[in-house]
Order: structure tokens, then sequence, then C-alpha cells
């Protein structure tokens, strides 16, 4: 038998696939605590985790912009990254990576319609420890994906 083939990664039309690496480091989760160790002289193991990889998805439309293309898309990242293993765990992060988004403090503005933004974001619509994740018009989400050890 020859090498083991792996399922393309494949995504609906509406949504590229900005990022898909393996972070190079292990980095810890939890910024605050990975800082901290830096300022200590602590550096940690330099090896690549290669259970985890950092996946970032664009929505390439905006809203009005195609009457279907531009609909929020919602994936199963279990079912779209089945040919690199088993996702265990999805944490979403900030636009770098570096920080959990849950810890982050959003901020809120008025539109003329007098509606608040910025505090009803997509991320709380994502069950805990669910895979399935919605994303909306021009929408970058950035994910730690943690795969099944093998």
């Amino acid at each position: 038998p020859g090498p083991r083939q792996r399922a393309a990664v494949t995504l609906p039309p509406n949504l590229h696939l900005q990022t898909l690496s393996i972070p190079g480091w292990n980095y810890s989760s939890n910024h605050t605590e990975h800082l901290e160790s830096l300022r200590k002289g602590r550096q940690g193991e330099v090896e690549a985790n290669l259970r985890r990889v950092l996946l970032r998805l664009h929505h390439l439309y905006e809203v009005g912009e195609d009457p279907v293309l531009s609909q929020p898309v919602t994936v199963d990242l279990q079912a779209v990254l089945r040919g690199l293993g088993t996702v265990v765990a999805l944490e979403e992060r900030s636009l770098t990576g570096t920080s959990d988004v849950h810890a982050l403090r959003r901020w809120s503005w008025r539109t003329r319609t007098h509606r608040t933004r910025g505090d009803g974001t997509s991320s709380s619509l994502r069950p805990p420890g669910g895979t399935t994740v919605t994303v909306h018009p021009k929408e970058i989400r950035t994910f730690f994906v943690h795969f099944q050890e093998q």
C-alpha cells in the first residue's frame, strides 16, 4: 500500500480559506500566561504542535453584493477538515490569533438606524465545544483547531 490519500479541504464558494498553518510553536492559548512566561525568561518548548492548526476563514462578499453569495454561511469544520483528522476542539481567537475572542472587550457604536453594533457577534452563536461556525459577509474568523492524536 502506498501513502495514505487525504480528502481535499473544500468550502462554499463565498468563503475563502485565508490561513491554514501550523503555528510553529507551543503557544499557550492563554495570551497573558504566555506573555508572563516570556517576561520571566521561560521560553518553553519550541517544537511545533502538529495537532493544532491556525485557521482563518474570510467571507468574500459584502451585504447586498449578491442575492445568494452575500448571505451568512454556516459550515461544520469537522466535515470541512475531515481529510486532516478528527477535530476534538475549536478555539475562536482574535484576528492575530493571540487572544481568546471571549476575553476581548468589544466596541459598540450606533448606526444611522440607531441599532447598537459590535456586541452580538457571530462567535456567540456557536455552541460551546461545537464545530459548526457561521461567517457573516466580509467577516474574518480565526480559530485554533485541535485534532485528535493519531
